[in-house]
């Protein structure tokens, strides 16, 4: 009997199960269409089709391409560099006591910027300071011409007045003659001590590492306690105020532009947010054509005073760019400063009308 109620109730477990699921799936699928019957999901509906992220808008208006522009205005192709430019080291071998600068940071003419072991120097052009201040020896010998001078003319006198022996006249002579020597002597070692200085202060001067212009420090490569010797380039210092771009144009051109120092020129440069044409001045051109690419070097001049860093890749040309180009326009400090004095010649001149 207990086998057979349990095999009895098996078939009603699995009824129960197998009605239990039903019941689920009946409940999904009516939840299902409850949703689908526009009921809130947790995101706006919108039955309009929107553009995906990744496309423009319809309407938008596309760019115009950077090398489209090259194209159009044309020229010749280099990159600008600063116009002092200078990587220095030290003149003698020396250990590097201390670095008073950093990359990036402003420095101006003649500030130290790093110093090598210089006590031994700076104790030499001290000792030699001193001697070169010293007048002692130069008041000894001035002291000891008075004395000559003064024993010179009471034999005279005495000689007038027939006191004296003629050798004793001739010795005190002679000993105010070689005062006037001695004294010459002490000033020119005085001014030997002098220019001693200098020779003391430019052998300082090569354990220090000075700025030779205003400008800005681009990279030290040494550290301190570092042994360096005259080769090795410890420091790169350079001034973008102004900058140059050498360009090679072809030798035809130059002589049908008539291409000549002062002239103008254009400068087309892709900057961060816009695209810029800078007026230029020539300041050198090449006496000597290139046979091998047939082209002269000419080089412009950028006024920098915004300090556009330097090394960007540019586009020179020698005639004047068309109106499209008037907004990308820069122009030179100099020619700004001339179109403001105009302007303001202009506007007086056109009161001084008015009041007539």
């Amino acid at each position: 009997m207990k086998t057979r109620q349990g095999v009895a109730r098996r078939p009603a477990v699995l009824t129960l199960v197998g009605f239990a699921s039903v019941l689920g799936m009946t409940a999904g699928l009516a939840f299902g269409l409850h949703q689908d019957a526009g009921q809130p999901t947790g995101q706006p509906s919108n039955t309009t089709s929107q553009p995906s992220a990744s496309q423009p808008p319809a309407s938008a208006s596309p760019a115009v391409k950077f090398s489209d522009l090259v194209a159009s205005f044309g020229g010749e192709k280099s990159f600008t560099r600063p116009w002092r430019d200078s990587v220095m080291g030290f003149s003698d071998p020396t250990r590097v006591a201390e670095i008073l600068v950093a990359g990036g940071q402003a420095v101006t003419k003649d500030q130290m910027m790093i110093r090598g072991e210089d006590e031994e120097e700076v104790a030499r052009l001290q000792l030699q300071q001193m001697r070169a201040d010293s007048t002692l020896s130069v008041d000894k010998a001035k002291k000891a011409l008075e004395l000559a001078t003064l024993m010179h003319e009471r034999y005279k006198e005495a000689d007038a007045q027939g006191g004296s022996a003629k050798l004793e006249l001739e010795r005190a002579k002679l000993d105010w003659e070689a005062s006037l020597i001695d004294l010459d002597t002490a000033k020119l070692n005085q001014d030997q001590e002098v220019i001693a200085v200098k020779l003391a202060k430019s052998r300082l001067d090569r354990v220090h590492v000075v700025a030779p212009f205003d400008g800005v420090i681009d990279v030290v490569n040494v550290d301190v306690g570092q042994s360096v010797n005259e080769n090795d380039k410890v420091i790169h210092i350079v001034d973008t105020s102004i900058l140059w771009v050498d360009v090679g144009v072809p030798t035809g051109q130059t002589i049908e532009l008539n291409l000549t120092e002062g002239g103008k020129a254009w400068a087309l440069m892709s900057l961060p947010g816009d695209v810029k044409v800078f007026e230029c001045k020539i300041v050198e051109v090449s006496p000597v054509a290139d046979s091998s690419s047939g082209t002269r070097r000419i080089r412009v001049e950028i006024q920098n005073p915004n300090r556009i860093v330097a090394g960007v890749t540019t586009w020179v040309r020698f005639t004047e760019p068309g109106a499209e180009w008037a907004s990308r326009i820069v122009p030179s400090p100099g020619s700004r400063g001339k179109t403001a004095a105009a302007d303001a010649a202009r506007l007086e001149n056109s009161v001084a009308g008015e009041k007539r």
